[in-house]
């Protein structure tokens, strides 16, 4: 009887140990990705490489205008979202914190929305799979196609 015991309390244990590593995982992946989108668009002034990720083909992004207004329309609807976002949650240091990233977002908001064409759109060359550039092409060199800073 006591052994029985034993393992149903071991057996819950391991399952509140698993339920808590799942939460933590789903929280990190729903709230830490927009805390690091935020600050991948506030250090870079373009869309975080996640962001491009669903516009890719055989590892290169489009060149054709239509794609990248679609991914233009995409990462400006997202930056929206993501604004909003910080608008309504508790997770940031203080008010004084959440205007400054507010107030710093709005502003690349205005410079995406501000600009009127998208740039040569051929230069960014990443490799299958990893989504990294290959040679010396910068993040900043492959957002700048879509979002060039202005």
């Amino acid at each position: 009887m006591l052994l029985m015991f034993a393992l149903f309390f071991v057996i819950l244990l391991l399952v509140c140990l698993g339920g808590i590593a799942l939460v933590h995982r789903l929280v990190d992946s729903h709230i830490g990705s927009k805390h690091r989108d935020a600050e991948s668009i506030l250090q870079t002034g373009t869309p975080p490489e996640e962001w491009l990720k669903p516009f890719q083909r055989r590892g290169t992004l489009p060149d054709d205008r239509t794609v990248q207004e679609k991914i233009r329309k995409s990462c400006s609807t997202r930056l929206n979202k993501l604004i909003e976002y910080f608008e309504k949650t508790t997770l940031v240091e203080d008010e004084e914190t959440r205007g400054i990233l507010l107030e710093e977002l709005s502003e690349v908001r205005r410079q995406w929305a501000s600009q009127q064409s998208l740039g040569e759109a051929s230069a960014r060359v990443w490799t299958e799979g990893g989504g990294k550039p290959v040679g010396e092409v910068t993040r900043d060199q492959r957002s700048a196609d879509v979002f060039p800073r202005g």
